[in-house]
């Protein structure tokens, strides 16, 4: 695809989507999937290894793709792959925030996170390793859910990376290492930068790091 193919595929569809705050959760698989351990290390590179839970596990990555998983099993049928528990997809959009000044942005895309492995803080992991560790900036997707409107809450409380607030459509960052709102109910987000209809549609948050400030 061209380069004028692609902007114009990202101002007309992508700036279209509806960044709103939806109801409920994300309807994702309750479980997570496994790939064969033959071609893992050529195509899966590893970042790290960790423990979750008891269960040791390793990040790798795949192009803009990082997973979470482990080798092993409580299924028979699964002793000799890898098991994916976390999956997050992300989208190089470096080339449309360069006015700003921005560069290495990663937009999320999709995250996964298997039923028994949720609640563990993978997300968090994920997002400060990507942004401390790898030098990425983190942009927000055009819709989230309650869970990943929590999420975004928890990060701009963190101490180690902040949380800006950019308008995609003047090329703008409007608020910068703001701590963003959220209550235990689906309905009780931040409305300065969340809405359930369309009036808050330019508005994104960036993660980075703290140096930044």
């Amino acid at each position: 695809m061209k380069l004028s193919e692609f902007k114009k595929y990202f101002n007309v569809k992508l700036l279209n989507e509806k960044p709103v705050a939806r109801d409920g959760e994300w309807n994702q698989e309750d479980e997570g999937y496994s790939i064969s351990l033959m071609g893992l290390d050529s195509y899966y590179k590893l970042l790290m290894k960790l423990e979750t839970g008891g269960t040791k596990a390793e990040l790798r990555r795949l192009d803009d793709t990082f997973v979470i998983g482990y080798i092993g099993a409580d299924n028979p049928f699964k002793e000799n792959r890898f098991n994916i528990i976390f999956k997050l997809d992300t989208v190089d959009e470096s080339i449309f925030f360069s006015k700003l000044g921005l560069s290495n942005i990663l937009r999320v895309s999709s995250v996964l996170v298997a039923k028994n492995y949720r609640m563990r803080g993978l997300s968090t992991f994920v997002y400060k390793y990507i942004v401390n560790d790898l030098g990425y900036s983190i942009i927000s997707d055009f819709e989230q859910y309650f869970g990943a409107r929590k999420l975004w809450s928890r990060l701009s409380k963190d101490s180690e990376i902040i949380v800006d607030v950019i308008n995609i459509k003047d090329n703008v960052i409007i608020d910068k290492n703001v701590e963003l709102k959220h209550g235990k109910l689906n309905d009780e987000f931040d409305e300065r930068y969340w809405s359930k209809d369309l009036s808050k549609k330019d508005i994104r948050f960036i993660l980075r790091k703290i140096k930044w400030l």
